[in-house]
């Protein structure tokens, strides 16, 4: 443990991974807000909408972007300048971020169209964040600069999503959208403050091989859905990680003073959150794994 510790100070000696971690921060804090925004729009509605539903759909705008897109990802911010993607990408989540203000039931395709976007955009922000920080760090220092950048990410999603939920029953949900949009357009201007060569230490294959790339991923997604169909045995362990994602997205902060009077309960978020916290070591464990793994290969 002390030895990962001063890894991770180590890789905040860099500059420029200081930047990444700042990013990290204010980024995954916003996300945090914008989820909150999205329950309180869908399960505190005025219409006729069901608390339960409302969680539910709040959960699957976030998820849906990360099980769909993610696996793609990786194919093009190898051959996109990483750069642009993490100076542009807060950019284009921010332009369209105030349809979220509109009513989910009488504006329903602007509503979703914009929380679909702003997911699915950050999906690959998120991918490149992680994809640059050994352009970062020096190669023994890759371990400690991968831990606390995911640590202190999952940290500030929570710390995002508390907070949001306090912020949309005391102002509204305008309140907290303002405040996610400054925060990407400030992670913005700092990640156009990094230096560093951010291209891949090995370049990706011909640009005419991006379509078969494509193909295989999209033949490896539908094989893994066929190989679930035909094996009943993995539905019930990926049906527990779907519900672990579904409970620990936006409706863990939910105030319910529109449910229950003047008071917000805050006691599903802290027990979450002990959730979540309580996952921090494996994950720092599986960091330390994949890293070590992939050392001879990193990109």
């Amino acid at each position: 443990m002390a030895g990962t510790i001063e890894r991770a100070r180590d890789a905040l000696r860099s500059h420029d991974f200081r930047r990444l971690f700042a990013i990290r921060l204010v980024s995954q804090s916003a996300d945090g807000l914008i989820q909150a925004a999205l329950v309180a729009a869908l399960a505190f509605s005025p219409e006729q909408q069901t608390t339960a539903v409302g969680f539910a759909l709040a959960s699957t705008v976030v998820i849906v972007p990360f099980s769909i897109i993610g696996p793609f990802a990786g194919v093009f911010i190898d051959r996109w300048s990483r750069r642009r993607i993490m100076v542009i990408s807060p950019i284009l989540r921010a332009a369209p971020v105030f349809l979220l203000l509109l009513s989910p039931s009488r504006h329903a395709i602007l509503f979703y169209a914009a929380a679909l976007w702003v997911t699915s955009v950050n999906r690959f922000f998120l991918a490149t964040a992680q994809a640059v920080v050994p352009r970062l760090v020096p190669t023994e220092d890759l371990l400690g600069a991968n831990g606390i950048a995911t640590v202190g990410g999952t940290v500030a999603l929570l710390v995002g999503v508390f907070f949001g939920g306090l912020l949309s029953d005391a102002f509204g949900n305008g309140a907290i959208v303002t405040a996610a949009a400054i925060g990407w357009l400030a992670s913005a201007v700092i990640a156009s403050r990094i230096r560093s060569d951010l291209r891949p230490h090995t370049l990706p294959e011909s640009p005419e091989l991006l379509r078969h790339e494509l193909r295989r991923i999209a033949f490896e997604f539908g094989d893994g859905i066929r190989h679930i169909v035909r094996a009943p045995r993995a539905v019930g362990p990926i049906t527990s990680i779907a519900r672990f994602r579904m409970n620990s997205t936006p409706a863990s902060s939910i105030p319910t003073r529109r449910l229950e009077g003047a008071r917000t309960v805050t006691s599903p978020v802290f027990s979450r959150a002990s959730a979540r916290f309580s996952l921090l070591a494996t994950r720092m464990n599986s960091v330390e794994m994949t890293t070590r793994a992939v050392m001879p290969h990193t990109t």
